[in-house]
């Protein structure tokens, strides 16, 4: 996603809140949904998770249909993960592990995905 497309203040929230990429955080994802390769900016430069450099914020849809709309720019919606694992798979396998993660910050919000789920 285009930095742009979300308020500064939202960026550096869920910035502050996510310590960087999540695809390699297992307190985040849990152990068995770790990225297996490092963070990467768009040239394939590593850098460490928390660093800023290479990291998006990526919208994450309560839907997952094609033709859902898009998920809003809010604290509640988004996540921070480097460019690596997000336009190069992590991120599009592991949106349900995006959710759930999510879901335990933001249980009011996600309460209908999370019924959806079975999970009260």
């Amino acid at each position: 996603m285009v930095m742009a497309e979300v308020a500064r203040e939202i960026w550096a929230a869920v910035w502050y809140r996510d310590g960087g990429c999540i695809a390699v955080q297992p307190d985040k994802v849990g152990a068995a949904n770790v990225a297996a390769t490092p963070c990467a900016d768009q040239w394939g430069r590593e850098w460490p998770f928390d660093s800023p450099r290479g990291k998006t914020y990526e919208h994450v849809r309560e839907e997952a249909a094609m033709g859902a709309p898009k998920a809003p720019s809010d604290l509640a919606h988004g996540v921070i993960v480097c460019w690596r694992h997000g336009v190069q798979s992590w991120e599009l396998a592991h949106k349900d592990v995006e959710r759930v993660y999510l879901a335990r910050l933001y249980p009011d919000v996600w309460a209908a995905w999370l019924l959806r789920r079975g999970v009260t």
